[in-house]
C-alpha cells in the first residue's frame, strides 16, 4: 500500500470522527484496501544500514548535577547561539518581568560566532543575569551548562530565539507554591519572525505525557540526574524521564511563552535530512536509560503510551528519508517494543492499532497509525 493511499485512509478517518462515527470507517476502508505488508528486514540489518546514513553517537540523558540551597525562587536557563537579532528581546522579556518573586537567568554563550556574545557583555553588570561562554556542545550542552548547578526553588528554560509573556514568572510560581507543585506547565502563543503574536495552544487538561521543555518549570531534583541527551537533535524528549518522577503537576491557561516560528530552524528543515534519524536514536537512547532508573514503570500505561507516541514522532521525522529507510525505521521500533514491552499492552484505543502493527510485522498498519498522528 503507498503512502498516498494511506494518507486518503487518514483523511477518511477524520471525517468519520467528525461526523461521530469514531474511527469505524477508516478502519473499514484499510481494511477493504490493505495487504498486510512485512518488514524486509526481518532477517536483515535494519541498525547498520540506518547507522550507514548516520550513526547514532549514542549519548545518554543520566548524569550528576549539583541541587544546592535556593537562592531565588525561579532560575531560567537560556542557551545562546547566532540569535544577534533576537537576544536583547529575548533577555529583556525575563528581566522586564513584574513579579513578587526572584529570579536569576543563567545565559549560556554556546561558542556563538556572530555578535550574541558582545550583546551579553552588556548584561554582566546585572546581578540577576548570569554569563557563562563556552566552546560549542549544541543546544543541549548549552542547557546543560546551565543545569550543572541548580540554585532555584525551580528550574526553567528559554530559548534565545523566543520571549517571556508578560506575567510568565507571576503565572507560573503563584501555581507552583499554591499546589506545592513538581511541574507547573503554561499556555504558550506562536510568534512570527518580526514579532507578531498569532495563535497558540491553551491547557485544558491537568495531564499531559507530551509538550515541550520551554512552557514548564521545574523542581530541582527532576534534573538531579537528567539531563539533555548531547549531539542529537529532538532532545526535548526527555521529558519521557522527567516525567514520570515528578509527584504533582499543574497545567495553567496563562500564556507563559511566546514561541518564534523561526523557518530556519531544525523543526522546520529536518525533512529529508539523514540527522531526523536522530529521532529514533534519541528515542531508543532514552528507552536505555529508563529502565536503569527505579521510578519508572514498564509496566504502567504511561510508559508505554509516552513510547508509542514516541514511535509516530519518529515515524513523522524520518519517513520523507524514502520508503526503504522507514521500513528500517520500523524494524527497530518493533523491537524496541518487544525488548522493552513484552508483555504489556497498552489501553488507549489511541495507540492499540500502532502497537498491534508492531507486533504483528504489520508495516502497512503502523504506516496508517502513525499518519493519523
Amino acid at each position: 500500500m503507498n503512502l498516498r493511499l494511506i494518507r486518503f485512509l487518514r483523511i477518511a478517518n477524520k471525517l468519520s470522527i467528525k461526523f461521530h462515527l469514531g474511527r469505524t470507517i477508516g478502519n473499514l476502508l484499510f481494511g477493504i484496501f490493505n495487504t498486510k505488508k512485512s518488514s524486509k528486514w526481518t532477517k536483515g540489518d535494519s541498525n547498520s544500514f540506518l547507522d550507514s546514513l548516520h550513526k547514532d553517537v549514542e549519548s545518554s540523558a543520566l548524569c550528576e548535577n549539583e541541587v544546592v540551597e535556593p537562592t531565588v525562587d525561579l532560575q531560567i536557563i537560556v542557551p545562546v547561539y547566532k540569535v544577534e537579532k533576537f537576544l536583547d528581546g529575548c533577555l529583556q522579556s525575563i528581566l522586564n518581568q513584574k513579579t513578587d518573586y526572584t529570579f536569576k537567568v543563567v545565559a549560556v554563550n554556546d561558542g556563538s560566532p556572530d555578535r550574541s556574545g558582545e550583546i551579553l557583555e552588556k548584561y554582566r553588570d546585572d546581578d540577576r543575569v548570569i554569563v557563562i561562554s563556552q566552546e560549542n556542545r549544541g543546544l543541549s550542552g548549552a542547557r546543560n551548562t546551565g543545569l550543572r548547578t541548580i540554585f532555584g526553588k525551580y528550574v526553567g528554560f528559554l530559548d534565545s530565539d523566543d520571549e517571556l509573556a508578560p506575567g510568565a514568572i507571576q503565572a507560573w510560581l503563584d501555581a507552583a507554591y499554591k499546589n506545592d507543585a513538581d511541574i507547573v506547565d503554561g499556555s504558550f502563543r506562536r510568534m512570527t519572525t518580526d514579532g507578531e503574536l498569532r495563535g497558540g495552544f491553551v491547557h485544558t487538561s491537568d495531564k499531559s505525557n507530551s509538550g515541550f521543555v520551554w512552557t514548564r518549570i521545574y523542581k530541582p531534583y527532576l534534573f538531579q540526574n537528567v539531563h539533555f541527551p548531547e549531539r542529537y537533535w529532538f532532545e526535548d524528549s526527555v521529558i519521557g524521564l522527567i516525567m514520570p518522577h515528578a509527584g504533582k503537576y499543574v497545567a495553567i491557561k496563562d500564556y507563559v511563552y511566546h514561541y518564534r516560528v523561526n523557518p530556519a530552524s531544525i523543526m522546520h528543515t529536518f525533512k529529508g535530512n539523514p540527522k531526523s534519524l536522530d529521532a529514533l536514536y534519541v528515542t531508543r537512547s532514552l528507552m536505555k536509560d529508563a529502565s536503569t532508573l527505579d521510578y519508572i514503570d514498564f509496566n504502567s500505561d504511561w510508559t508505554i503510551d509516552f513510547f508509542l507516541r514516541q514511535f509516530q514522532y519518529d515515524w513523522h521525522r524520518t519517513h520523507t528519508l524514502g520508503e526503504e529507510v522507514e521500513d528500517a525505521v520500523f524494524d527497530v521500533t518493533k523491537k524496541l517494543l518487544l525488548q522493552y514491552f513484552p508483555e504489556k499492552h497498552t489501553s488507549s484505543k489511541q495507540f492499540m492499532n500502532l502497537e498491534k502493527s508492531l507486533r504483528n510485522n504489520d508495516f502497512n498498519l503502523y504506516r496508517r497509525e502513525c499518519c493519523y498522528m
